[in-house]
């Protein structure tokens, strides 16, 4: 190889800079290959953390966001859960008013009017649930009030008060023992046991009257609460009603009758005498309960009293007597048990009720065996409890009969043959024994006491 190829081949090859190279030219906007930025440091940290402080506030925005949505969907949820349910149980009870009106349909007189009562009866329970549509309920309830109108009292036949939607059972008149026999427990004031003629048809409550039927005259009628436990809704017997209460209640009903010519001649509502109300109580029997002689478990179906496990609940005491538990641990609804042979229900237990009578602890030996009423009051000792659980005092007092006891009572206070009597503007306190063997008062025990209405002859002396 000569001399100048040699020279030729060891020249380096030469190449053209490429641009990004060239500092005299300017950088392409888009070049992301450089290794040294032209911003400053501090600045740059400082819009990285800005960025990543606006990423996390977005992050907690959509999550504030995803986490509401999800609330409002929950509730919303469960507010058309509970729309949903509570729409379920209008449409059963719909159901059963439709049931209702094929009855009434196919069935006349008293058995017609009883089912357009069983009818008012769901509406009322269904516009509690759904109160947005009580013009429609009230609206569909005026229709069947409209067939009550057509009951009225007939002998020998039950009808219906389309003023207070009380039923009454007829009751014919009749003899029965009133009293206990000498051979059981009981109070001195309950014998001697004679026969007692009721000279006369009439007709009594077929319940005790509940708060949905007092509530029909005295629409403002409300109960509190009692040591948790209701004692206000429409199918309880109403309570811490007193005796003159009651009787205004029978005399608006007397009067309403009265201009509408519904009222039988010589007749008026009012609280049953003494005689009526054991007579009606005992249906036939004469046995202490209208049952048996004995309460045992059998008294549990056909009477709300101190059971038990009631005893356990409110810390009371009790008696081997007691049945194990009856369902109840205050009042029950109305009806709720076994009812006795006149048709009648709760005569004993549930609730203490009112009767006409004056008391009167001679009232076997001094009144007459046919119709037996005490028109005039006779001053009797009443125990009253002292202020702040300080004791019991006696006064001298006139005084009105109850009967029939209730569910804070044992059994041998719920017998058809016991008496109790109360001041007429007293509201009943329950006395009870407690596992100590001290008797106590009970705050609020009035819950205890209330009335069941008749259609009778009038009682012509009438003393208040």
């Amino acid at each position: 190889m000569t001399e100048p190829d040699k020279k030729k081949s060891e020249k380096k090859p030469s190449f053209k800079k490429h641009n990004v190279f060239d500092r005299s030219k300017k950088r392409p906007s888009n070049f992301k290959g450089h290794r040294h930025s032209t911003m400053d440091p501090k600045m740059m940290t400082e819009m990285h953390h800005k960025a990543e402080k606006q990423r996390m506030g977005k992050i907690v925005i959509i999550s504030v966001i995803v986490v509401f949505a999800l609330i409002f969907a929950s509730v919303g949820y469960e507010r058309w859960s509970r729309s949903n349910a509570r729409a379920e149980k209008v449409a059963k009870l719909y159901a059963k008013v439709d049931e209702c009106s094929k009855l009434i349909e196919s069935t006349s007189g008293y058995e017609k009017y009883k089912q357009a009562l069983k009818a008012i009866l769901l509406l009322n329970r269904a516009q509690k649930i759904q109160p947005e549509y009580t013009g429609k309920f009230k609206k569909k309830s005026n229709e069947f009030r409209k067939i009550i109108e057509e009951s009225t009292p007939i002998k020998e036949k039950n009808f219906i008060n389309d003023k207070s939607l009380i039923s009454l059972l007829y009751i014919p008149r009749g003899e029965f023992l009133m009293g206990r026999k000498s051979y059981e427990l009981g109070e001195f004031d309950e014998t001697p046991q004679r026969k007692v003629t009721i000279p006369y048809d009439f007709w009594m409550a077929e319940t005790e009257t509940s708060n949905f039927q007092l509530r029909q005259l005295f629409p403002k009628h409300r109960l509190e609460l009692w040591d948790r436990y209701r004692i206000d809704m429409d199918s309880q017997p109403a309570v811490k009603i007193d005796w003159n209460t009651a009787m205004i209640y029978c005399r608006l009903l007397t009067a309403d009758a009265k201009n509408r010519n519904k009222l039988p001649k010589g007749y008026e509502y009012r609280l049953p005498t003494e005689a009526e109300w054991e007579y009606a109580c005992r249906g036939g029997t004469d046995t202490q309960f209208y049952w048996g002689s004995e309460f045992g478990v059998i008294g549990a179906s056909f009477a709300n009293t101190l059971d038990k496990k009631t005893s356990k609940i409110l810390d009371w005491g009790t008696s081997r007597t007691a049945a194990p538990y009856d369902g109840y641990v205050v009042a029950a609804p109305v009806a709720s048990f076994e009812p006795n042979g006149f048709g009648l229900y709760d005569m004993n237990g549930n609730v203490w009720e009112w009767c006409w009578d004056w008391y009167n602890p001679k009232a076997y030996k001094e009144l007459p065996a046919i119709n037996p009423i005490q028109v005039q009051p006779i001053e009797t000792e009443i125990k009253k409890r002292k202020p702040f659980d300080a004791g019991y005092y006696t006064i001298t007092a006139t005084a009105k009969v109850i009967r029939g006891g209730s569910w804070g009572n044992l059994p041998a206070d719920c017998r058809s043959a016991n008496r109790d009597y109360m001041e007429p503007n007293a509201k009943l306190t329950l006395k009870v024994t407690g596992k100590n063997g001290q008797n106590k008062v009970l705050t609020g025990g009035d819950t205890g006491l209330g009335f069941r209405i008749v259609l009778a002859p009038v009682i012509k002396t009438q003393s208040k």
